[in-house]
């Protein structure tokens, strides 16, 4: 391994490692395992332990914000996996270290793509093509599998997290030099997004961990997870802050921890779907901004039992990652178990 080939392992490991650390200590640090069922029923792993800090109201929810119920268990031991995407024919995508896997919507496997290293995310166009991304590069394959192109890399402090694809417009979010890279399919850069640009009234990305999203919204607009500031931002593709929503409070209806919303996805609706790490949540907000409820809360991510809950999970830092169809229902992965699930709105 060369030397610049170390020191990018060297930084990427370091952004891992701090990201994770941070994620457990700010907001939620030091947590006793703590398990909570959907009832709000508490036990611990140590009821005499006189550091235990209590976590029983804020991993409760009140039963009257639940919106959805889990359906069924689509899929286990996906512990690699580190992005879910769905397409409009039904079908869910993962990328899980170096494949990227197609389920039909009961979880069988129908195509999988073997990569060249571990890659990070995914995003799919129209045709179906699939836009991988990779630490510092992205890689595009056809709808068969085949590749078809690999743009340039980005250098060494490039790190992405995450992919959008619209139309002959790319996006692609780099947590490593803390900025949105805009490209054409033809893989040619052709802007940078959200940085700090006080003439433009952009306060620019605080990204404390290798957690970094972005979607294109039912609007058009380009959707940005600053998670350091705990908001998401809206922008055009030509780098205009169109709006911004979302704030830091334990309350249930914003962010909590060192940098949530971890991901987030659309609804056919145009409500978005968040993903919270540290305290386990994934919640639903209407197109404005305002708290609409619960998908799953803290019970539905047990680490241990049938029911309940360890709050601090498998992995430290771990978030869960969404999706949903086009009825409307939302996958949800978990990492640190490995489990995906379907949850249905309830009626």
């Amino acid at each position: 391994m060369s030397d610049s080939e170390q020191q990018r392992d060297l930084s990427r490991r370091n952004f891992i490692r701090i990201g994770a650390a941070g994620g457990a200590i700010a907001g939620l640090g030091a947590l006793a395992a703590v398990k909570i069922t959907r009832d709000g029923k508490q036990t611990s792993d140590d009821a005499e332990n006189p550091f235990e800090y209590d976590l029983t109201e804020l991993a409760h929810i009140d039963p009257a914000l639940m919106r959805y119920r889990p359906a069924d268990t689509i899929a286990r031991n996906l512990k690699d996996a580190v992005d879910l995407q769905a397409s409009a024919d039904g079908r869910f995508h993962i990328i899980s270290a170096d494949r990227v896997i197609t389920y039909d919507e009961n979880g069988a496997v129908v195509a999988t793509i073997n990569l060249s290293a571990p890659a990070h995310c995914l995003a799919l166009d129209d045709s179906g093509a699939a836009y991988v991304g990779f630490t510092d590069h992205v890689e595009v394959f056809d709808a068969k599998g085949a590749r078809r192109a690999a743009w340039a890399p980005q250098g060494d402090r490039a790190y992405f997290t995450s992919l959008a694809v619209s139309a002959d417009h790319v996006f692609i979010a780099d947590g490593g030099n803390r900025v949105v890279l805009h490209y054409n399919v033809a893989g040619e850069l052709i802007g940078r997004i959200a940085e700090k640009d006080p003439q433009r009234h952009i306060d620019g990305l605080l990204i404390p961990s290798p957690y970094f999203d972005v979607a294109v919204g039912p609007s058009g607009h380009l959707w940005v997870a600053n998670t350091g500031r705990h908001r998401l931002e809206a922008f055009t593709f030509d780098g205009d802050l169109v709006r911004t929503w979302g704030h830091a409070t334990m309350a249930i209806e914003g962010f909590c921890g060192c940098c949530n919303p971890c991901h987030f996805t659309f609804l056919p609706d145009g409500r978005f779907v968040t993903c919270e790490k540290g305290l386990m949540r994934v919640k639903v907000y209407r197109a404005d901004g305002t708290f609409d409820g619960v998908v799953a809360g803290p019970a539905d991510f047990d680490q241990d039992v049938a029911e309940g809950l360890s709050v601090t999970p498998a992995a430290p830092g771990v978030g869960p990652i969404a999706a949903a169809d086009a009825a409307g229902r939302i996958l949800v992965l978990n990492p640190a178990t490995g489990i995906l699930q379907r949850f249905e709105p309830i009626a």
